[in-house]
């Protein structure tokens, strides 16, 4: 009986060592395709987290040029109401530029003014051939007076346009970032 069971035991501890070592570890191939699927979805990882970082970068720069911006025409909005106030109202183009102080000197602005030209609009004549009326294209005093309105409205409107560039000075403000900002000043008086 003794011979037996340790017949059976060794038996049995034969099938359990074989059962270890067939089920022990990884195979060298299984642990070379887990460690470049790891490699490959750790890159990936890492260049969406630089896409997003430069993407994040770029839009703090962008709000802040749109309130650098908005800053810099509210400035120069004041100065045209007090000139304003004085009677005085720019004739003439203006053009002025700068750099917004710190922390952002990497921005400078640049601020255009000038009279609105509104471009007289000659219809080609489409209303019959006579000058009774049908086409106001053909009708000289209506082309006056429009002509007279938008006289008066170069003389009473200005366009205010302030840029703001950021990046490396060394190129031109054409190839820099820019954010550009329109608004127009009326002299009602």
């Amino acid at each position: 009986m003794i011979i037996s069971n340790m017949n059976h035991f060794l038996k049995s501890n034969k099938l359990f060592e074989s059962q270890v070592n067939q089920e022990a570890g990884f195979s060298l191939l299984e642990i070379l395709i887990a460690v470049a699927i790891l490699a490959t979805s750790l890159v990936s990882l890492m260049a969406a987290q630089g896409s997003a970082f430069l993407s994040s970068e770029r839009g703090d720069d962008l709000t802040k040029a749109t309130f650098l911006a908005r800053e810099r025409m509210a400035e120069v909005q004041i100065e045209l109401e007090a000139d304003l106030e004085k009677n005085k109202f720019p004739e003439s183009e203006v053009e002025k530029e700068g750099t917004f102080e710190e922390p952002n000197e990497d921005f400078r602005w640049e601020y255009t003014l000038k009279k609105v030209e509104i471009p007289m609009v000659e219809s080609g004549g489409g209303g019959g051939g006579d000058d009774s009326g049908g086409s106001s294209g053909n009708n000289p005093m209506v082309g006056n007076y429009m002509q007279q309105v938008m006289d008066q409205i170069s003389k009473s409107v200005r366009e205010v346009k302030v840029t703001v560039y950021w990046g490396t000075k060394e190129k031109k403000k054409e190839e820099q970032m820019q954010l550009s900002v329109t608004s127009h000043i009326v002299k009602l008086k």
